[in-house]
């Protein structure tokens, strides 16, 4: 009997044993860009943190970037765990018009992860008319007499235009 007992035991220690896998956790800690009233034609800066929160270190990943019909992969570096990454882009847009930037990381599920739920986010931006200074051009010119002589004062006219968004 006492063996029996004692593969019970053993029998009953294994089915309260629970496995535990240990998976990265690869999310998208926060997202934002720079200048924060971007113009046509300024370079725009977007910051991506990704963090693995999971109970192992991750493989290397990819970032995917959708913005308008935009469309681009950035490769992220291997995370330890607890650590994060920064993945710093660039764009440049050649209109005025609001835009939804969105990320999706890991978009091929390539890495199994504690929760899948939690690799995208987005924001939305407007790009703004080009910001010129004080742009003055010369609009018109008059001369009085229109048809001056050798010796005679002649009065130059000019009217000048700012065609800038500055005063």
């Amino acid at each position: 009997h006492f063996v029996f007992i004692l593969l019970s035991a053993i029998v009953l220690l294994f089915q309260c044993i629970e496995v535990i896998d240990l998976k990265p956790d690869l999310a998208v800690a926060s997202m934002s860009f720079s200048p924060n009233d971007p113009a046509v034609e300024d370079s725009i800066t977007f910051v991506v943190i990704v963090k693995n929160s999971g109970l192992e270190s991750s493989p290397e990943a990819v970032l995917s970037i959708r913005t308008g019909n935009d469309k681009k992969d950035i490769p992220v570096p291997a995370i330890s765990m607890g650590d994060t990454a920064h993945i710093v882009y660039t764009a440049i847009f050649d209109s005025v018009r609001s835009l939804q930037s969105t990320v999706i990381l890991d978009p091929y599920n390539s890495i199994e992860e504690e929760n899948e739920n939690n690799n995208t986010d987005s924001l939305i931006f407007t790009v703004n008319p080009l910001k010129r200074p004080s742009d003055l051009v010369i609009d018109t010119v008059f001369f009085s007499p229109e048809n001056p002589v050798i010796n005679q004062v002649l009065t130059i006219t000019t009217y000048i235009k700012n065609i800038g968004i500055y005063d």
